[in-house]
């Protein structure tokens, strides 16, 4: 993990509208905020309704008088930051220590997801289980380096014992006594936290056993996975909330990702001695082993460009590893998620695409489905539209992909007849990705006991012990092929449609004056399921009249604005703008682009009307403002062009009235007779005048010449 960054963590909490059978849904979730740490760690959670309204109280951690109580209205986003001394920060000396958990609950429904984002490479994406669906024995997964373990208690005095793998590198840091047990007696909503992430070395703690004499939830990873990137390493963060080993699975179908750049493996670990597992990579090839003992793991290297699948003789945990090599592309970086066992499928999700800082994704869910109900799955009320894959070497099971919007939003996938199918979310951005499961069931189908007593309808048992969960009808028909009918009863029962309350009265119009109120509602009370009726009678409903929206029609909007209540400016359009679109018949001076209100000044070097001007003619150099083309304070072009043609004119002019000027001064003015007996000197008064003339003319044309030269 990178150090001296801002660490975020993204908690998306959404309600699930769906009654009855319990997924991944609860009424109460307990969860550490665990991250790295970095500059004012943060926590930022968005909390979305989707059809019904739902109050929400919140237990901070380590203060028990602090609640927080608010109330989620349906369709609407609200955004909590949960300041740092709330996070839980891996990164300390102290490698075995205990703190208080968060604690959220509900009136209905809802689902959490973690995404914990240390910076914009590293990310990781945790689905939590609500407190019905924990465990008292799990077996854990990191990745080798840096590794992390939390287990949370729900009720008070929870005896825990997590019993380490024999790992030497690990001892190095944290002493332990010969049976690597940690023992610890938690409170309520208490968490324990084992972590290696101040230390540097290769450790990886896969296979370590957690019990507890009380149901605890438990989530590992890893603080630091490197990657190989040419010559150096990027780093990212794993984690992952698991099953406990009641839920372990006996079928899987490993899936493949929208990029086929990534090195993928699956990590296997065994629920019980002698568990016999194979691996079919294709249609011909498959690959077998057998794991001797619970707690064994094996890590098996899978192609990513196909989906496969795996068979277990008894119930196995399996983990997806995906590492990309970010050298030969910017898609990937170490990304760990929990696959879910086939009969652990239900048959709606739903879930949120969060905004994060700093790095754009994109968003993709992965739909595992039985062939012959891969038409009836839709997302978001609209049939899904992708391209079909069948599974290597299991053709009763297709996988798809499909892009998703990128704004924050929310999405629900189903099938028309409750039939259950698989679901991931996949994001990936330049160098990070993270994937998750949609949700599940949070069933027990790995127990010794079966054959309960007492069956009802969507009771998430395995009634006939044949490790699936409600897979049969109330149809007297051998659903399963068992030679027997209906002995596991958990279908969903059909539900028909009933109306929601009634909305606010709005104006008919959109804006101006309108002449009916309406008011609609929705048939979502409950919505109908599993083939029910759809509501009967008129979803709106009308009164004639008069009515105001106090919103301006983009008709009636004033010179230099347009659209929606007139809310945008067009006032560079000549005469004025499109009253819906604000395009332009023209520009005033100094603007272009007509289509967008005349928004945008005139490019560089140019200027006026049509931005036709052109500023080096003009200026030499660009011009400093766009409407008139105003040169810097320097000799236009003209300025220079009558400098230089002048200049030699006049110093033409100069040359000749000197010369002309020395030749008369050299000419004599009077004769002088030097005689013996006298000296006689004859003046010639009219010349005298006329030489004084001439020459103050003479000074007269060298002093404007001289003045017209210097200017």
């Amino acid at each position: 993990m990178r150090h001296g960054t801002l660490v975020k963590l993204i908690l998306l909490i959404y309600i699930k509208y769906s009654s009855g059978v319990s997924t991944t849904v609860g009424l109460e979730f307990i969860f550490p905020t665990p991250v790295m740490s970095g500059w004012k760690p943060t926590v930022h959670v968005l909390l979305v309704t989707m059809v019904r309204s739902v109050q929400i109280e919140w237990k901070y951690p380590d203060k028990e008088t602090q609640f927080r109580s608010f109330q989620l209205e349906r369709q609407k986003k609200v955004i909590v930051d949960i300041l740092s001394e709330n996070v839980v920060k891996l990164t300390r000396p102290d490698q075995i220590f205990t703190v208080m958990s968060h604690r959220i609950s509900g009136n209905n429904r809802f689902s959490v997801t973690l995404i914990l984002q240390n910076s914009m490479s590293s990310l990781a994406a945790v689905k939590l289980l609500p407190l019905p669906g924990w465990g008292k024995r799990y077996y854990v997964v990191t990745l080798k380096s840096m590794p992390f373990i939390l287990v949370s208690a729900g009720t008070h005095k929870t005896q825990v014992i997590v019993t380490l793998i024999d790992n030497t590198n690990f001892k190095k840091y944290l002493p332990l006594n010969s049976s690597n047990k940690i023992r610890r007696q938690l409170k309520e909503a208490e968490t324990l936290v084992i972590t290696n992430c101040d230390q540097d070395g290769s450790v990886d703690l896969t296979g370590s056993e957690v019990k507890s004499d009380n149901a605890v939830g438990v989530i590992s990873g890893s603080c630091n996975v490197t990657t190989n990137v040419g010559a150096s390493y990027d780093q990212d963060m794993a984690a992952e909330m698991y099953l406990p080993i009641v839920s372990f699975g006996k079928l899987f179908v490993i899936i493949n990702t929208p990029r086929q750049l990534l090195r993928s493996y699956i990590v296997i670990i065994a629920s019980d001695q002698k568990t016999d597992i194979t691996y079919f990579s294709d249609s011909t090839a498959q690959w077998t082993k057998s794991l001797h003992k619970a707690g064994v793991l094996e890590q098996i290297p899978i192609a990513s460009d196909m989906a496969s699948y795996l068979t277990a003789t008894k119930g196995v945990l399996i983990v997806l590893v995906l590492k990309s090599d970010i050298s030969q592309s910017n898609y990937g970086d170490s990304t760990m998620c929990l696959l879910v066992p086939t009969n652990l499928f239900y048959d709606s999700y739903t879930w949120v695409n969060p905004l994060l800082t700093d790095v754009h994704f994109t968003f993709y869910a992965i739909i595992v489905s039985e062939e012959s109900m891969r038409y009836l799955i839709a997302v978001d009320e609209s049939l899904v539209q992708c391209s079909w894959q069948k599974v290597t070497g299991l053709s009763s099971y297709s996988v798809c992909h499909f892009s998703l919007r990128h704004e924050p939003s929310e999405h629900n996938i189903m099938t028309q007849h409750a039939k259950q199918f698989g679901c991931y979310i996949y994001a990936e951005a330049d160098v990070t990705s993270f994937m998750y499961p949609a949700g599940f069931v949070s069933g027990l189908i790995n127990e010794n006991r079966c054959a309960h007593s007492s069956m009802t309808e969507s009771d998430l048992l395995d009634n006939d012990c044949d490790h699936w969960i409600d897979e049969e009808s109330l149809n007297e028909k051998d659903d399963d092929n068992d030679g027997l009918t209906d002995e596991d009863v958990g279908n969903r029962p059909r539900r028909n449609g009933d109306w929601g309350a009634w909305l606010t009265w709005t104006c008919d119009a959109t804006c101006g004056n309108g002449s009916s109120i309406v008011r609609h509602r929705l048939c979502d009370n409950p919505y109908p399921r599993n083939d029910g009726l759809d509501c009967i009678g008129e979803e709106s409903e009308d009164i004639k009249q008069a009515c105001n929206t106090s919103l301006i029609c983009p008709d009636k909007c004033p010179v230099g604005t347009f659209g929606f209540n007139c809310s945008q400016r067009c006032t560079n359009c000549v005469p004025d703008c499109n009253k819906l679109n604000g395009s332009c018949d023209l520009c005033t001076d100094g603007y272009t682009d007509s289509l967008n209100h005349c928004n945008k000044s005139c490019p560089e070097w140019t200027y006026g009307p049509g931005c036709f001007g052109d500023c080096q003619i003009k200026c030499l150099v660009d011009c400093q403002e766009r409407i008139y083309g105003t040169c810097e304070d320097i000799l236009t072009f003209k300025e220079i062009l009558v400098f230089v043609t002048l200049c030699p004119i006049i110093l033409a002019v100069l040359v000749v009235c000197v010369l002309k000027l020395k030749y008369y001064f050299d000419q004599p003015h009077g004769v002088v007779d030097t005689g013996s007996h006298s000296t006689i000197t004859t003046v010639d008064t009219n010349k005298s005048m006329t030489t004084a003339a001439t020459e103050t003319e003479a000074t007269t044309l060298w002093t404007n010449t001289t003045e017209q030269a210097s200017r």
